[in-house]
């Protein structure tokens, strides 16, 4: 799987063309913050006023896909629910969600797409995060490509634990240039 990193501005969310744009959110991740807050914002609130109204709940499996339209140039949008911190932030918790979002993206036939990474940036360290979507991504050989829309700081963490990583690929860097 090839991993590109790119920083949360939305002009840079804007020029981004995939597959899909795939949001893992749990039910506390609200106001929206990061990269899904710009994508709601670039949805002019859509997300925000589904949430309020109750269709979008982020319980632990649920799966809302929404068209983008001309809003951004990824084809679709996946929320996927990743249930209540509360239930804990346990790695197999995690990599079992991670594995659900892989497999609806297969079924979609989506292999690449804008992944916002769940719990970031305000429950979970960048590095841990990291090393569980490796793990997960392994076992998904089928995705080519996955974007990460993070600060730079966490891309550094990130990218020291994509450079330890055996199972790794190709990891790209926000400029383009290839790490291997």
């Amino acid at each position: 799987m090839r991993v590109v990193f790119v920083p949360p501005e939305l002009r840079r969310l804007d020029e981004i063309k995939s597959d899909a744009l795939s949001l893992c959110l749990f039910r506390e991740d609200w106001p929206l913050r990061g990269m899904a807050g710009l994508v709601d914002w670039r949805l002019g609130g859509h997300i925000s006023r589904e949430r309020e109204a109750g269709w979008i709940t982020c319980d632990a499996g649920e799966r809302v896909l929404m068209p983008l339209g001309r809003s951004l140039l990824c084809e679709k949008l996946l929320i996927m629910g990743m249930g209540s911190i509360e239930d804990g932030l346990d790695d197999d918790i995690l990599a079992e969600r991670l594995h659900v979002v892989f497999d609806v993206l297969g079924k979609m036939h989506v292999h690449a797409t804008v992944l916002h990474l769940p719990g970031r940036p305000n429950h979970l360290p960048a590095d841990r995060i990291m090393k569980i979507l490796l793990e997960v991504a392994d076992k998904h050989p089928d995705h080519d490509e996955v974007i990460i829309v993070e600060e730079s700081e966490a891309q550094q963490e990130m990218e020291r634990v994509i450079a330890s990583h055996e199972g790794r690929r190709n990891v790209v860097d926000l400029r383009g240039a290839l790490l291997d």
